[in-house]
């Protein structure tokens, strides 16, 4: 398997993350690589006897924490949640969130079944770069259809095309990247990963928003004499990443580094 130290964070300064990167590229090169759709599970609120999605949710560091979109889980305790995984369709129960303070992610320590089949990310990376190709995975949900109001496993691929600081309209700020596709219902909560380096991630889905463009402007003069402009727009739709390396200090905090194979 080749490999490319860059894409596991190496900055190439000798200073940030290089030596970390190095031993991450020569664990790729030397064992069976993850499967990144095998680390992703879908997030559910006990209503009763029913189980309502609320979003997509992934395996970080190790098979007992679980990151997920901090808006999925609004209002909710541990009691009300529960992580399923289609990898081994076992229910795992919620037994700590930890939520960031500002940024829309929040943490899961979850259950660890004796059979887990559940794989973990390795770890996030900071070297990523304007026009950087992306993959993401998630659970959107169908609004029409054969599949309506069904969770469905759909994988994207696109590109960063923007970075920037971000003020949610739901209240959280963090920095994050613009996808150039839009960021449909129930991906919120997925991982976005590296495609030649599918066990790095730059972020986690969270959000779409919509931008209007002026295509054109048209002038016309009325019998009275006043003037009126016709405006024609385009909205686009754009989803949002919040980027993980510039909260990794709260990552490295709450989940342990990942033991090297």
């Amino acid at each position: 398997m080749t490999v490319f130290v860059e894409d596991f964070g190496a900055f190439g300064d000798g200073v940030r993350g290089d030596t970390a990167a190095i031993e991450l590229a020569i664990d790729a090169a030397l064992n069976v690589p993850m499967n990144p759709l095998n680390a992703v599970a879908l997030l559910f609120f006990k209503q009763k006897d029913n189980l309502i999605f609320l979003g997509s949710t992934f395996s970080f560091r190790e098979s007992s924490y679980f990151l997920t979109a901090e808006h999925c889980l609004t209002n909710k305790s541990e009691k009300d949640i529960v992580v399923v995984s289609p990898t081994d369709n076992i229910v795992r129960s919620v037994l700590k969130i930890i939520r960031h303070p500002s940024a829309d992610i929040a943490l899961l320590l979850v259950d660890v079944p004796s059979n887990n089949q559940v794989e973990s990310f390795w770890d996030c990376v900071g070297n990523y770069s304007l026009g950087e190709e992306y993959v993401a995975f998630g659970y959107p949900e169908d609004s029409i259809g054969p599949n309506e109001g069904k969770p469905t496993p759909r994988l994207f691929k696109g590109y960063y095309q923007r970075f920037m600081d971000h003020n949610s309209h739901m209240g959280y700020s963090y920095y994050a990247g613009e996808l150039n596709i839009p960021c449909p219902g129930g991906l919120s909560g997925g991982p976005i990963f590296r495609p030649r380096a599918p066990m790095m991630l730059t972020g986690i889905a969270t959000e779409g928003i919509e931008a209007a463009t002026l295509l054109d402007s048209q002038e016309v003069i009325l019998h009275d004499g006043k003037v009126h402009h016709d405006h024609y727009r385009s909205v686009v739709n754009y989803g949002i990443s919040l980027l993980l390396y510039p909260i990794k200090s709260w990552l490295d905090e709450h989940v342990p580094l990942r033991k090297r194979a």
